[in-house]
């Protein structure tokens, strides 16, 4: 797990898209999980606020078949 400090107005969106270079559901889940007081702070963090950016399972990689194949 690494510390991320977060920038003036902020959101959990941009912390993620920062931390993880994605915003799905699976990440901002486990950065709630991994800091419980998160959501007391409402929409936009406050500047310097230091989270637990936990680190995510990697997504099954999933074969396309095409139809012409």
């Amino acid at each position: 797990m690494t510390k991320l400090i977060t920038l003036q107005g902020e959101s959990v969106t941009q912390v993620l898209l920062r931390a993880y270079k994605r915003s799905d559901d699976v990440a901002e889940e486990a950065l709630h999980r991994t800091n419980p007081a998160l959501a007391s702070f409402g929409p936009v963090l406050p500047i310097g606020l230091e989270l637990v950016i936990p680190e995510l399972p990697t997504p099954a990689v999933t074969t396309v078949v095409q139809r012409w194949d």
